[in-house]
């Protein structure tokens, strides 16, 4: 598997031999790049006639700390069909699919009159719901800061307009505050840009995002 550096993280790039969760969809390596600046960009892209995604996953494992993107890009101008995800996800020892994760996810699940910003926290076990806090997203510029700050008792999802240092609350666009059943595991951090449900982009177009920079802090 393909490795690349960036903001620090060794990351491994995704590169699927077919249709593959979430979407389904196919990953493809050269959807994920580094930019001559330095960011990092995703693309949704149709490639020798199919439509292609991006994801790539930290080596290291994160655990309690704090947790922020800088995006550069208009997530609440995206395809409805178009998601974009930022979030630690358990390996196998950990839990199954469905449990520990959390998400900050720009998304409108297929449905343009849906909000695009969603904050999910998913159980530690398995036959209990996540809890999914969906929001609108009205981002004033292409710049935006989105934060986990990921405590023992309780997290804190934030987004911000504009690029922000860790812990400056200028800009505030949203928050919310959960605490309940909370999973204390270390997991790898991962990015995604994929198409809900495999479905190609209702507008037919290509897309891309950038992440100028991700950061973590421990607790």
């Amino acid at each position: 598997m393909e490795r690349l550096k960036f903001a620090n993280f060794l990351w491994e790039v995704r590169q699927s031999a077919g249709l593959a969760g979430p979407g389904p969809n196919r990953f493809d390596r050269r959807n994920v790049s580094l930019l001559p600046s330095g960011a990092l960009q995703l693309e949704v892209a149709l490639r020798d006639g199919a439509w292609t995604c991006a994801e790539l996953t930290t080596i290291e494992r994160l655990g309690l700390g704090t947790y922020q993107f800088q995006l550069v890009g208009h997530p609440e101008l995206l395809d409805p069909q178009l998601v974009f995800g930022f979030f630690p996800y358990p390996t196998p020892e950990i839990g199954p699919d469905g449990t520990h994760e959390l998400d900050i996810e720009f998304a409108r699940w297929g449905e343009r009159t849906k909000p695009c910003g969603n904050y999910t926290v998913c159980p530690t076990t398995l036959g209990k719901p996540a809890t999914t806090h969906p929001f609108p997203l009205n981002v004033t510029s292409e710049l935006s800061t989105h934060r986990i700050v990921r405590r023992a008792d309780r997290l804190i999802f934030s987004s911000y307009t504009g690029h922000r240092r860790l812990g400056d609350q200028a800009g505030k666009l949203h928050e919310w505050e959960f605490a309940g059943e909370l999973s204390q595991a270390a997991m790898p951090l991962h990015v995604n840009f994929w198409l809900f449900r495999g479905k190609a982009p209702q507008d037919g177009q290509a897309a891309s995002l950038t992440l100028k920079n991700i950061q973590f802090i421990r607790a």
